[in-house]
């Protein structure tokens, strides 16, 4: 794989990924007028052009070979990128946005490390968005909708700070409590949520970040 670079003195930076049997020259001129504003860098996958040899082998090979290429260049952080058809398909693989509502509360620490253990492994970018209970709701609170498929309470954590702790290779870059989010459609939720203890035992979505 060789990736080329356009615009380098450009100070935001894209990811070029083509589609599938395209020679580089086809985007030539695509490339040249993305390069006045931006610095791009353009895959050019193995297999894809005679005068860079290499079979390709996979989607997850070359995601990775791309990211490497990409730290080795100090750059911890893309403004934009494109992918389509193969591309769309390595982007797939190295940028992964996951939302895990509603779930986390019937589980066991161990199922939720496990979780992020699996998204670790199949994405080297992810950003997690996870619903999460207070750890003494879940002991004293009972919910009478699930009553009837004997469902239970059995995990928590009581902020993003503690999830981080249980998730080597995640950092937490944010948290919302679920007050904030009932304020838009009741009012009454704006002063509730100004009380320190509701909004401390209040469900709370929190943005856990791999690799970005």
């Amino acid at each position: 794989m060789k990736i080329l670079e356009h615009g380098q003195t450009q100070e935001k930076t894209l990811l070029f990924l083509p589609c599938t049997a395209e020679p580089v020259w086809a985007f030539t001129a695509t490339v040249e007028l993305l390069s006045q504003k931006w610095h791009v860098f353009k895959v050019v996958y193995d297999g894809h052009q005679p005068e860079y040899p290499g079979d390709f082998t996979s989607v997850e090979q070359t995601a990775d070979e791309i990211t490497a290429y990409l730290k080795e260049r100090g750059v911890s952080r893309l403004d934009a990128a494109y992918g389509c058809s193969l591309g769309g398909a390595c982007l797939t693989r190295m940028l992964a946005l996951v939302i895990i509502e509603g779930l986390t509360m019937y589980l066991s620490e161990a199922d939720v490390k496990c979780i992020f253990d699996v998204i670790a492994g199949r994405f080297p970018n992810a950003t997690v968005f996870v619903e999460t209970m207070n750890p003494m709701v879940v002991k004293r609170f009972k919910e009478k909708s699930i009553e009837g498929s004997h469902a239970k309470f059995t995990w928590g954590a009581k902020n993003g700070i503690e999830l981080q702790a249980l998730l080597p290779g995640f950092t937490c870059t944010g948290e919302h409590s679920l007050v904030e989010g009932m304020a838009e459609f009741m009012p009454v939720y704006k002063a509730l949520g100004k009380i320190p203890v509701v909004r401390n035992i209040s469900n709370k979505i929190i943005l856990m970040e791999k690799g970005n």
